[in-house]
């Protein structure tokens, strides 16, 4: 299948490996190591505005090389942000703010909820990111055997020599050519005028926290009109730090983050199930939540969302008895995404010796909580994310 690449609006995010090769057996090799996260912070004290975190024993560049029946093809770069759909568990490495039509829709019901986004907010949303990664990151491109690099000549994109056999690319895509002796790294870079605070205080950028995607794609022509195998995708984890307005410094915690954060919630839809045999029952609970992650100071940012989950029988009379309590999250998804509104769909919960039975009237009780209140949840994400996390209550029959 081929892909047009000049103009199109999303690639599917694939996992990273080591070679990636199409019908005809062409293939190159992509490092496949995970990469550190960059934090830059423009407010900070000069010498420290640009941090690395996470996987700092690895090196940033990404290496190609050993190339096998591409020949006078070429080598398309890009770099975007992961972009979650309307449905939690799916996303899309975007370039461009065009959302196109989605594969998915909500119900009538759900689209009367007034403070739901509508898809021009959420591009005018992503057309904010998507200007600041474009302005703020660039990618080095150098040769790692000394034979010069044959540029492609992308409309998008503009090359700038910076030594021998290397060079800063700017724009959306940006092309190579592949010959047999191709071996180049790639990793992205800072723009100088993204470590000074002058751009965000005038809102010409945003800050915020980006999930990019380094991908490389093999292409027919420098002008990458069709692409033919994707060759690796790096994950990086990229942000810009809020202004201290909004997450003042803290000797103790050298990365700012938001530390409050107002998201709204609303279920909207319940998957009740039970299983029988005989001699026992049990059922099992999937919630959809509704959620915007909208129109704050903190919105930039995703937000870690957890419940304690109560599960109730009501009878008669109307008094309620407790079943069972759990955790209710999305393993898949862990985080809200940044000015993103959309269905966040819990693990399924599992209520063993217990069975729901036809007739009968029961409650669900959510308690949103600070995640890292729950053991082992989140810590991956969240360990250089404190953040004071406000409980609200939603309470709904079923």
């Amino acid at each position: 299948m081929k892909t047009t690449l000049s103009g199109f609006l999303f690639t599917a995010l694939m996992i990273a490996s080591t070679v990636y090769a199409d019908d005809r057996g062409s293939a190159c090799v992509f490092s496949k190591e995970p990469k550190a996260s960059l934090y830059i912070d423009p407010w900070a004290k000069a010498g420290t505005r640009l941090q690395r975190f996470g996987t700092v024993e690895n090196g940033d560049d990404v290496t190609i090389q050993n190339c096998k029946g591409v020949n006078d093809q070429f080598l398309a770069l890009v770099i975007g942000n992961r972009e979650s759909s309307l449905a939690s568990d799916s996303g899309n490495v975007v370039i461009t703010p065009q959302l196109g039509i989605e594969r998915c829709d909500f119900t009538k019901g759900i689209k009367s909820i007034p403070w739901l986004v509508t898809q021009v907010q959420r591009e005018n949303a992503i057309r904010s990111r998507i200007k600041t990664l474009r302005s703020c990151v660039a990618l080095q491109v150098a040769s790692m055997n000394g034979r010069p690099l044959i540029l492609g000549n992308h409309p998008s994109c503009k090359w700038t020599a910076i030594g021998p056999g290397s060079y800063v690319a700017r724009g959306a895509v940006c092309t190579v050519k592949i010959e047999t002796t191709t071996a180049l790294s790639v990793k992205p870079i800072v723009e100088e005028s993204c470590l000074e605070p002058s751009r965000f205080e005038s809102r010409e950028l945003q800050s915020g926290d980006f999930n990019t995607a380094l991908q490389a794609f093999v292409t027919s022509d420098a002008a990458a009109t069709s692409t033919n195998s994707m060759v690796g995708v790096s994950s990086r984890r990229i942000v810009f730090a809020p202004s201290p307005t909004i997450a003042a410094f803290d000797e103790e915690s050298p990365l700012r983050f938001p530390k409050t954060i107002n998201l709204k919630v609303q279920p909207v839809a319940l998957d009740l199930a039970t299983q029988r045999t005989k001699e026992d029952a049990t059922s099992f609970v999937t919630m959809q939540l509704l959620v915007r992650n909208v129109g704050s100071v903190s919105s930039s940012f995703p937000v870690p969302l957890a419940a304690e989950a109560q599960l109730f029988e009501i009878s008669k009379g109307g008094e309620a008895s407790s079943i069972t309590t759990w955790t209710a999250y999305a393993s898949g998804q862990t985080l809200v995404p940044a000015d993103w509104s959309g269905l966040f769909i819990t693990d399924r919960a599992e209520v063993s010796d217990f069975a729901f039975r036809h007739g009968r009237r029961y409650r669900i009780r959510l308690k949103y909580f600070h995640p890292h209140d729950v053991p082992g949840l989140l810590q991956a994400e969240l360990k250089n994310r404190p953040q004071t996390f406000s409980i609200g209550t939603n309470s709904f029959d079923v």
